[in-house]
């Protein structure tokens, strides 16, 4: 038999968004019924969520991908919810 899937959420952060990403961002995230929810980049440790600190490698996009790999390495959950760190969720998203 089966199980219900479990959903994680990986935040994409970068430093220069850390004020829209604790107003804005992530009470849009925390709100949702995620199993998980991992931020990834340069932000901070808060509640509701994982934490991961990865600085900047190359100042280049693929900085974003390691970050993305880097948040699918750290769930075990079915479902990953990919989430730039300037874009919020609508209240209704899951």
């Amino acid at each position: 038999m089966g199980h219900d899937p479990t959903i994680a959420c990986i935040v994409i952060a970068h430093e220069r968004r850390r004020d829209l990403l604790d107003e804005q961002v992530l009470p849009s995230v925390v709100a949702q019924p995620f199993d998980e929810i991992v931020v990834v980049g340069q932000h901070h440790p808060g509640d509701g969520y994982r934490y991961l600190h990865v600085p900047p490698v190359l100042g280049t996009t693929i900085d974003a991908l390691i970050k993305r790999d880097t948040g699918a390495v750290a769930t075990t959950a079915d479902v990953l919810v990919y989430l730039c760190d300037d874009h919020r969720l609508h209240s209704d998203f899951l």
